[in-house]
């Protein structure tokens, strides 16, 4: 069994497993996940993090890391704003931590994850 403290080691290579049709995917999400993914999302979210847990698990039930895929939460790619968009009141704007103006998170109501799976040769 791997460890923290053992070297670090490549590992075993991938057995090959058939594609899952849609159904197959579809069967192995339980329905927990399910009923909070749609419990959350129907929520009234106003911080991407608050969507993290049951996003993760929802892709891990699809992207099952015995299949050597991470996921990995990206933060929202929000366009700078030119200054004659902006409103007046500041509304619709954030402001980055470069102190650019970026569209507001409100406009956007979900993050971005991307699905990496890590291709090793020897």
């Amino acid at each position: 069994m791997a460890t923290l403290d053992a070297p670090i080691q490549l590992p075993p290579d991938l057995k090959f497993e058939g594609l899952p049709s849609s159904a197959n995917l579809i069967s192995q999400i339980d329905r927990w996940i399910i009923y909070h993914l749609k419990a959350t999302v129907s929520s009234d979210v106003h911080y991407e993090n608050q969507l993290y847990g049951c996003l993760n698990t929802f892709l891990f039930s699809l992207f099952p890391p015995r299949r050597q895929f991470m996921t990995i939460p990206q933060p929202i790619v929000r366009r700078a704003m030119e200054a004659d968009e902006i409103d007046e009141d500041l509304g619709n704007i954030s402001f980055g931590s470069t102190g650019a103006l970026h569209e507001s998170r409100d406009l956007r109501k979900f993050t971005d994850f991307l699905e990496v799976i890590e291709i090793v040769s020897a």
